[in-house]
């Protein structure tokens, strides 16, 4: 509550089970957003790739200290022919960011099945021997496992169709645990924007109609305003990277 007066956060949600009992269900009902509305999880989505590889393993279908190019032979190129699963779930595979900018038209589902962006994987170069160093892998992660998944799996479900046909179907979770929107949840409550939109929103106070995107100080407001039009596009995926120590 002291974020949403404060306007540090517009939209909220937080939801408590223990034991299979609900005990917190707590939203911010504003207009446009409510206790139904898709939130995207970030990067809460890791737990739910490792639970999909966890599953994977322990059906026999690949394992921990398995090398990658066991199961994605083009991977095994440029100093990668020794990076075992094991390395990619802990972020320790060197590729913690793109060595290109990824055009959003290659995101598709489609366009990933048919290998958009793992030849962009199977091609680059690690920024260190695998294993040697761990540094989070905040974007890239997912795409190198969705991979790893795809290629291990029986019926060759990416991680997405996995996790609704294994995990979200017999929650009776499909519609609200989902990797990748499905079209009809995209049409529900979700507009897509882009860089100038989350600068106008920075740039203008609320009562000119901005102030639609959080940020905890002026100064760093301030700062993404000025910063924000030059080195990012949000059309592209080139992230820093963190150290994990």
């Amino acid at each position: 509550t002291e974020h949403v007066s404060s306007n540090i956060e517009e939209g909220a949600q937080c939801c408590v089970y223990i034991r299979g009992v609900k005990v917190v269900d707590l939203w911010t009902d504003v207009e446009g957003y409510n206790h139904d509305s898709i939130q995207n999880l970030f990067s809460s989505t890791k737990v739910l790739t490792s639970l999909v590889v966890a599953m994977l393993a322990d059906q026999g279908h690949l394992n921990y200290n398995q090398k990658v190019s066991e199961l994605w032979p083009e991977y095994g190129t440029h100093g990668k022919e020794d990076t075992t699963i094991a390395m990619v779930m802990r972020h320790e595979a060197g590729l913690a960011r793109f060595d290109r900018p990824i055009d959003a038209a290659e995101l598709s589902a489609d366009r990933i099945r048919n290998g958009s962006i793992s030849e962009v994987v199977a091609r680059q170069v690690p920024a260190h021997s695998p294993g040697t160093e761990r540094h989070y892998h905040s974007v890239t992660r997912g795409f190198i496992v969705n991979e790893i998944v795809r290629r291990a799996d029986p019926a060759g479900r990416t991680i997405g169709e996995f996790l609704r046909q294994e995990i979200a179907g017999p929650l009776g979770l499909s519609d609200q645990l989902v990797l990748g929107l499905p079209c009809d949840l995209q049409a529900k409550d979700l507009v897509a924007e882009n860089v100038w939109w989350t600068w106008w929103q920075l740039a203008r106070p609320r009562c000119l109609g901005g102030g639609h995107v959080p940020c905890s100080s002026k100064k760093m407001r301030a700062a993404l305003v000025v910063a924000l039009p030059f080195p990012v596009s949000y059309t592209h995926l080139t992230l820093p990277t963190k150290r994990i120590v």
